[in-house]
């Protein structure tokens, strides 16, 4: 009964800490009613530099599965680029996966 959502503007992002680095390579976001139109998956393993796995351009909203080559990472996270509408990102939740 509860979801994430920032603020409403373009560039916002939410991470995840996995707590230690594993090898991923799918993440799953369902959106609640502000999906992102544009926006990256991004990792890293320290927190402080990132890597975009995956650009999505064409972002529908729902259930989008994001897949990318295994990598190995402690955080992930969605960098927003674009937002579908003018208010802010919101998600229910995200999840992440091994390849």
């Amino acid at each position: 009964n509860s979801y994430w959502t920032s603020g409403e503007k373009d560039n916002q992002w939410l991470c995840v800490d996995l707590g230690r680095n594993h090898e991923i390579g799918r993440v799953v976001i369902n959106w609640a009613s502000d999906a992102g139109k544009i926006y990256d998956i991004q990792t890293s393993t320290d927190g402080k530099t990132w890597k975009t796995v995956k650009n999505v351009t064409n972002g529908k909203g729902g259930e989008e599965t994001v897949a990318f080559n295994s990598t190995d990472a402690r955080y992930v996270r969605m960098q927003g680029v674009e937002r579908a509408l003018p208010y802010g990102y919101s998600l229910w939740e995200m999840s992440v996966y091994t390849k």
